[in-house]
């Protein structure tokens, strides 16, 4: 779907995919050998950034339509220079997004990483310290402490974001925390329930309110 460009979201979707993967390394990370995934890492972000490239104007360009298309007809053409200009950009972005997917590196990022998951505990850190003591790791030790942590990451932001004049960074980086939040309750759903499902949907509406 990215290569043939025929729907738009394709690439918006691979995007989120990788954005996803990098979030499971952040919820999971007490419990992984970050070292060992350190290359399958920059992997993640590498291809992220050639799909944002093209990503970020695609949103632009979608936009601005919606912005010209309720203007009356004779101003429908006010922003044409600007529209030429990001479709040149758009072109070169996607060229370099093509040459990356289909370059070595990428094949390589992909069978490596393919590999890795496919062999039982990799990147696991042990269960026992040093002493022989054992470290919480089961989701019944660790999933209230990373729910609650990400929780009360979003709550910080409560005195924060209801003033007024609020700079719009600073709901960017509540969307992001809104985000991590999400993250965490998806990818223990199976074992929460019903109670995701609200949670993930208070998350959605946060972020399209920002």
């Amino acid at each position: 779907g990215v290569r043939k460009a025929a729907d738009i979201e394709a690439i918006h979707d691979m995007r989120v995919a990788t954005r996803r993967m990098r979030a499971s390394l952040w919820v999971f990370g007490d419990y992984l050998d970050l070292e060992r995934m350190r290359p399958f890492t920059k992997g993640m972000r590498r291809t992220g950034r050639a799909l944002g490239a093209v990503r970020d104007l695609d949103v632009f360009w979608e936009k601005t339509q919606h912005y010209l298309d309720d203007l009356p007809s004779d101003r429908q053409l006010d922003l044409e220079p600007l529209r030429v200009v990001w479709k040149a950009q758009r072109d070169e972005a996607r060229e370099r997004m093509l040459a990356y997917l289909d370059g070595d590196r990428y094949a390589r990022f992909k069978e490596r990483f393919g590999e890795f998951l496919e062999t039982p505990a990799a990147g696991a850190l042990p269960v026992l310290s040093e002493k022989d003591e054992p470290i919480p790791h089961r989701l019944r030790h660790v999933v209230p402490v990373s729910i609650y942590q990400r929780l009360a990451a979003v709550r910080a932001y409560d005195e924060w974001v209801t003033g007024p004049d609020v700079p719009m960074e600073r709901l960017h980086q509540l969307r992001i925390v809104a985000k991590g939040l999400r993250y965490t309750v998806e990818y223990f759903r199976e074992v929460l329930g019903q109670n995701a499902k609200k949670v993930m949907g208070d998350e959605e509406r946060v972020s399209i309110t920002i």
